[in-house]
């Protein structure tokens, strides 16, 4: 081993694998996205326009990825 390859070796952090479903994030779609939809047409789509159907999918597709 080099002493380049040494002070490589040293300094790599070990992989950790990551655990979407603790992030803020996560936790603030799986909580709170239902209610947005339900809420949604009557407060936000006479400013907003509606909701498009894309934006559902994306987030029921995100909430499968990190569970599966």
């Amino acid at each position: 081993m080099t002493l380049d390859t040494s002070a490589v070796c040293k300094n790599t952090k070990e992989y950790r694998c990551r655990k979407p479903q603790y992030s803020p994030y996560y936790q603030c779609i799986e909580d709170n996205y239902e209610i947005f939809e339900r809420v949604y047409e009557r407060k936000y789509q006479e400013k907003y326009g509606y909701l498009r159907l894309i934006v559902s999918k994306v987030i029921y597709q995100y909430l499968e990825y990190v569970l599966s």
